[in-house]
């Protein structure tokens, strides 16, 4: 039985390892990778909008991921949620066709260029994590549950079809500020 559970074990280790090269990102972000966790940093810039995407799909095995708002201001806005390859580095994930996202700073969930629903998130602060999931239960049925402190927020629907394009994307406007995630 050792020999299967090593098999798992390396399979696991090596599903997890994060190289930098795994990122899309705009240049003044920098990223420092520990095991298996990614830390984001903004260094005090020109007002600006900063963009980080992993390259490896939400799956069903490896379905959510979170980000920590370790130090930002109240001015600073992050958008986490899911686009694909083709997102544009402007352009916060759920404010365009087929993707999802969940702002901090107004606390809104959007889809499709929308942010209509019956669920409403909560505005984040430094110290809090916000929290996406993904739920595919079809070819054309996907749900994203956003969080806060690991709390349930609300639900989106992901119109993405093409499943190998779920990618965790952030959206940073720091206003000029540092930021760590």
């Amino acid at each position: 039985m050792v020999r299967p559970a090593m098999e798992i074990y390396r399979k696991d280790t090596e599903e997890r390892y994060l190289s930098e090269n795994l990122f899309r990102k705009s240049e003044q972000v920098l990223l420092s990778i520990d095991n298996y966790k990614c830390r984001v940093s903004l260094p005090k810039t020109e007002n600006s909008i900063h963009y980080i995407q992993f390259c490896k799909p939400l799956t069903s095995e490896r379905r959510f991921f979170f980000v920590e708002l370790e130090n930002i201001t109240k001015n600073c806005q992050v958008t986490v949620g899911i686009a694909s390859a083709k997102h544009k580095f402007n352009e916060a994930p759920g404010t365009i066709q087929n993707t999802v996202g969940y702002n901090s700073y107004n606390g809104k969930l959007y889809a499709n260029r929308k942010d209509t629903g019956n669920m409403r998130g909560h505005k984040c602060c430094k110290g809090d994590t916000m929290g996406v999931q993904i739920e595919a239960f079809g070819k054309e049925m996907s749900v994203v549950l956003f969080s806060r402190n690991f709390q349930p927020l609300g639900t989106r629907y992901l119109t993405l079809n093409d499943h190998s394009q779920y990618f965790p994307t952030i959206l940073i406007e720091n206003n000029g500020d540092p930021v760590d995630l």
